[in-house]
């Protein structure tokens, strides 16, 4: 919790009011500390490190200096830490909103901004907070994890006390802690002064009784009460005297004033009674209502189940599973320890995760999912076979926004929670199974050694992009230095030449390592730490690491930078690590004359299928061998190279292009692609279309419908992607943009409209669909190529990744004119591939969307939508597309969801009871007008735009990468902020039957004037161009289906028509129409 401005207001207030600045010496007293903020606090002031991940090390030693400070003072220490996020609720939305905060701070950390007051952004490294209670548990403090959010038991153990409190949470100004507050940033260690406030001072000079400070700060905006909920009461008070004031100051004075002229004996309901009739609207008042309830609640001091527990050791507590089960005393009793995580906690009694942020790149994916299979074993043993938990939604970045999703826990043969205690050797056992480190070498390494080793061999394993072996090397680096104290060299003493580096894509495998790590410490404390938890200070250091990377990159080999006597250790952690890994997973390049006889025989089937063009044959190793063989053989490597692989196949040409595809395919999804990738991959598209385009007659080539639409998907993903890494000019070397500038027709957008058209003529596609359309046979129009499966299905495919290309470089309307002959709304002919269909109705939607014919694109969303729910076990049995086709269904819920906030109307029941599941709060923001959510929302869902031609290379702009996309958003957020007004009058007009325009002008503090011209912008946006007929997309009548029907006489607004929801019996009344219809056909074919 938190009053915005509070504390800045107070300080500056000391001087008209002196009362408030009471200096004491903080001598032989308990003091209940505030944990959570204390460690941001020491770790902020002192100034060390956000950037490069944690400066462990020497965070452990200022957190310890200040204890013994504290304790050399006769000082007593209570410390008391956040616990498990609250079932509640009640606070999801500010926990969503600094989330994303965080998200933002570690976008600007990472490309190394400040703010711009010209400070650093500050973001705790993810395993500061393990850091600091490593302090209290090695140095004895006392220390306690709350239930839940710790204000509440801080404040009552410090009125039971009669203790000071210390933190810099403003809240204590507010709660009835007797024996005062001191701010954090007013308390000086060294000298044991601080500036204690006092409740009564703070009410004194707010000229009110104490009992009405909740209700103050309730007014003043907390976390529980948002700045959209006090608007209405903002505006009441604004007019209050503000004595020249200005900003939120006019806030602080208008509320002061307010509550300082209403009469001394008020009590509190009393007060806020004369808070609400200060409001017109009815649904403003009810809104603030229930807001501040919830706030004067989490004011009241109960006793804290943590007074027996820091006095003599009993563990109580009010948490319970999600299935309102008792939570086992044992788990209790760790979790108040330390030593069961938050998270965990979170996941078995709320369903609810907020994984953590750190800086890295956030156009890439998070780092948290690198460990999410550890995270899911461990809500299966914490979820007891479903008995305790029913559901884990994990909040994480995608991308730049703040998303959930849905965690299954893995459930097969793993044992209860309530029953980990009873075999030693199997919690070991299973620990080092999930880390893939069941080995004697693993097992053989000193006891504070086997969990770093551990995790970075998962690390290794599962790290996406792949871990590079100098990340390896620097991390195990760093362990050793760590442990053998040799790291002062490096930060004590720094190389003046250099200043502090920061490899961005080391960055990227040292936020997964610390993920990592994170979670098999969780994973080890849930089944009662089978192996010793190791101290982050000697595993992990952020600045050490980025230094070591920079010594190897710049040629120095791991071994000289090793004392002769830790040698022996790094190699001991590098064996244990890497030892069998090119077992189970990847092979190594350069052995490929020594490939597993299985992909030697994969390859000659593979030919042999091609060559003598056996569909199913291809069909058979293409959708399943050559995936499976990929997971077990090529997961973090790339397959054989071409070169080789034409010996294999006595250098047939065809066959090797089509391999090619393959290879430089599975690179992009599963590598990162380099410079020559990119080149290399597009010459090979360039061979393979050449093939098949400049022929007199057919090419004597069958390849499936999925493997058609994979090269063509795959043709326009590659020419996506280089366009977008051609963008980022400002992180590339001077050879690299030398090269890119002297090569600006590779990966040409011209180059590939033109294949595209190609086979679009080639194939005859259009003149097929239009006699098929027409009810003719498509085959008397084909010609000779377009009569052929291949042209046939390539020609169609390439119409549909036309409509995407167009899309991407943000002309819809050219997207819609190369589907003319395509009747989106029958079903098709040609298009058998499910990706291909999600495909097209996620562009025409999204197109429809930005053309604003929101009908339309609602209509399409909801098409493809339920498809996909029907059609759901095919994609479950199509493992390598299931991920991309989910995450274009969860996008195409997002753009429902907006498209509904913009033109409400009546949905497939299935279509909206999944989108109120999904997106329920989200729906909630958009209807609320919420600009940031329509930004956050747009981003997510929308395509990832690209310019049409390469940048600037002698001058290349700062964020060029970005401008396809912003002036997309623009577009986008100039129709919210016209239709935003229009939210706020269709939710009145939803209420009314009559209404005086003057009333409407005065709930929204608009002029009446305003109000004509809004409710005529009104009118206008419910009319909608809708298609009704034909194949022409672009084609429609003007239509009103708006939920709310209104018109204007004189000075009255009359709403005419509320359409309410039909029924379930519509959809019924429906069937039997068409039933009778196709009986009056039978009946009429039967009498022929």
């Amino acid at each position: 919790m938190g009053v915005r401005g509070l504390t800045s207001y107070l300080v500056r207030s000391e001087e008209s009011a002196p009362y408030l600045r009471r200096l004491i010496k903080l001598r032989d007293t308990k003091l209940i500390i505030d944990g959570d903020n204390l460690c941001n606090y020491l770790y902020k002031e002192n100034g060390f490190d956000c950037r490069c991940g944690g400066q462990y090390e020497e965070f452990y030693k200022k957190v310890l200096l200040f204890f013994e400070a504290l304790k050399s003072k006769g000082v007593e220490s209570f410390v008391v830490l956040d616990g498990a996020y609250d079932r509640s609720d009640k606070k999801l939305e500010t926990r969503k909103e600094r989330t994303q905060e965080r998200i933002e701070k570690a976008d600007r950390l990472f490309r190394n901004e400040t703010s711009a007051d010209g400070d650093e952004y500050f973001l705790l490294p993810l395993l500061a907070k393990f850091v600091f209670v490593e302090v209290l548990r090695d140095h004895l403090i006392k220390f306690a994890v709350s239930d839940c959010e710790a204000d509440h038991d801080i404040a009552s153990l410090a009125k039971d006390w009669a203790c000071p409190v210390l933190s810099d949470d403003s809240d204590f100004f507010i709660f009835d802690v007797k024996g005062g507050f001191i701010p954090l940033s007013s308390f000086d260690v060294d000298q044991s002064t601080a500036r204690i406030f006092y409740r009564s001072d703070v009410a004194r000079y707010f000229g009110i009784r104490e009992e009405l400070l909740p209700l103050l700060a309730s007014l003043l905006g907390n976390d529980y009460v948002s700045r959209e909920a006090l608007k209405p009461f903002n505006r009441t008070i604004c007019n209050f005297p503000s004595d020249g004031l200005s900003g939120k100051e006019v806030r602080f004075s208008g509320v002061k004033y307010f509550l300082s002229q209403l009469p001394n004996s008020i009590s509190e309901t009393q007060a806020f009674e004369c808070v609400l009739g200060s409001i017109e609207s009815s649904e403003s008042r009810e809104r603030l209502e229930k807001a501040v309830e919830y706030s004067l609640q989490e004011y009241a001091i109960t006793k804290s189940n943590l007074f027996d527990y820091l006095r003599n050791g009993v563990v109580c507590s009010l948490l319970r599973t999600q299935s309102n089960l008792e939570l086992d005393e044992e788990v209790l009793r760790r979790f108040r320890e330390g030593k069961f995580s938050t998270d965990c906690m979170s996941s078995l009694t709320a369903g609810k995760v907020f994984l953590r942020v750190q800086v890295e790149d956030c156009e890439r994916r998070s780092s948290n999912q690198c460990s999410m299979a550890l995270r899911q074993l461990m809500y299966g043993i914490l979820s007891d076979g479903g008995r305790n938990m029913k559901r884990i939604e994990e909040w994480d970045r995608e991308g730049f926004a703040l998303m959930n999703t849905d965690v299954k826990p893995y459930n097969d043969k793993i044992p209860s929670i309530s029953s980990i205690l009873i075999d030693p050797h199997g919690r070991l056992t299973m620990f080092l199974d999930a880390l893939d480190s069941d080995s004697a070498y693993i097992k053989s390494l000193p006891k504070e050694l086997a969990l770093v080793a551990s995790s970075l061999r998962f690390l290794h394993r599962n790290s996406q992009p792949p871990l590079e072996n100098s990340h390896l090397h620097a991390l195990l680096c760093s362990c050793v230095k760590l442990e053998d104290g040799s790291w002062k060299h490096y930060l004590e003493h720094p190389t003046k030449a250099f200043s502090q580096p920061f490899d961005e894509r080391a960055a990227q495998s040292f936020c997964q390592w610390q993920c990592v790590l994170r979670d098999a410490i969780h994973l080890n404390f849930v089944l009662l730490e089978p192996v010793q938890t190791p101290c982050i200070r000697k595993v992990f250091n952020g600045k050490l690491v980025h230094c070591l990377q920079r010594e190897l990159t710049t040629g120095s080999k791991p071994e000289s930078l090793m004392s002769p006597s830790s040698l022996a250790r790094y190699q001991e952690l590098c064996t244990a690590i890497t030892v069998d890994q090119e077992e189970k997973g990847s092979i190594d390049p350069q052995s490929y004359p020594h490939m597993p006889e299985e992909i030697r025989s994969f390859i000659h089937f593979f030919h042999k299928h091609v060559t003598n063009q056996n569909l199913s044959g291809i069909q058979s190793i293409y959708e399943k061998k050559f995936n499976k063989l990929t997971k077990r053989y090529f997961e973090k490597s790339p397959w054989p190279e071409p070169d080789y692989v034409a010996s294999l196949v006595d250098g047939d040409q065809v066959f090797l292009i089509l391999y090619k595809e393959l290879y430089y395919r599975h690179i992009y999804n599963k590598l990162k692609p380099t410079l020559e990738h990119h080149f290399e991959s597009y010459f090979n598209y360039c061979d393979l279309f050449n093939y098949i385009l400049n022929t007199d007659e057919p090419v004597p080539l069958s390849l499936p419908d999925q493997w058609l639409w994979d090269i063509i998907d795959e043709f326009i993903y590659q020419f996506q992607a280089f366009s977008q890494y051609r963008s980022k000019l400002l992180k590339k070397g001077k050879d690299e943009v030398e090269i890119l500038r002297e090569n600006t027709k590779i990966w040409n957008v011209h180059s590939v409209l033109n294949v595209l058209y190609s086979l679009v003529e080639k194939s005859k596609i259009n003149h097929q669909l239009e006699r098929y359309n027409q009810g003719g046979d498509p085959d008397s129009v084909a010609g000779e190529f377009g009569i052929h499966p291949l042209y046939k299905m390539l020609g169609y495919f390439s119409l549909i990744s036309l409509l995407r290309l167009h899309s991407l470089l943000g002309d819809y309307f050219q997207a819609f004119k190369v589907l003319e002959n395509v009747e989106l709304n029958k079903k098709s002919l040609y298009s058998r591939v499910p990706a291909c269909q999600i495909t097209t109705y996620y562009y025409v939607g999204f197109a429809y969307l930005m053309m604003k014919r929101y009908q339309d694109a609602i209509r399409s969303f909801c098409n493809i939508l339920l498809y996909i729910q029907r059609t759901n076990d095919i994609f479950q049995t199509i493992s390598y597309q299931n991920e991309q086709i989910m995450k274009k269904k969860d996008q195409m819920y997002v753009l429902l969801a907006i498209c509904l906030t913009l033109y409400p109307q009546r949905l497939d029941e299935h279509v909206h009871s999944q989108l109120r599941e999904k997106n329920a709060d989200r729906l909630q923001q958009l209807q609320r007008g919420n600009l940031q959510t329509f930004e956050e929302l747009f981003s997510y869902a929308c395509p990832k735009f690209i310019s049409p031609v390469p940048p600037n290379f002698d001058a290349p702009p700062a964020n060029f990468n970005r401008e396809p996309f912003n002036l997309q958003l623009k577009v986008f957020m100039n129709e919210v902020l016209q239709q935003s007004p229009i939210l706020v009058i269709r939710s009145y007009l939803k209420l009314y039957t009559t209404m005086p325009i003057a009333k409407l002008a005065a709930f929204l503090d608009m002029d009446e004037s305003q109000i004509r011209t809004q409710l005529l912008c009104f009118k206008h946006k419910q009319r909608n161009l809708v298609w009704t007929k034909g194949t022409d997309a672009l084609e429609g009548e003007l239509q009103s289906s708006s939920e709310v029907d209104f018109y204007i006489d004189q000075d009255m607004i009359h709403i005419a028509d509320t359409k309410v929801e039909r029924r379930y019996g519509d959809f019924f009344i429906k069937q039997i129409h068409k039933f009778e219809e196709v009986t009056r056909k039978i009946q009429a074919f039967s009498n022929t």
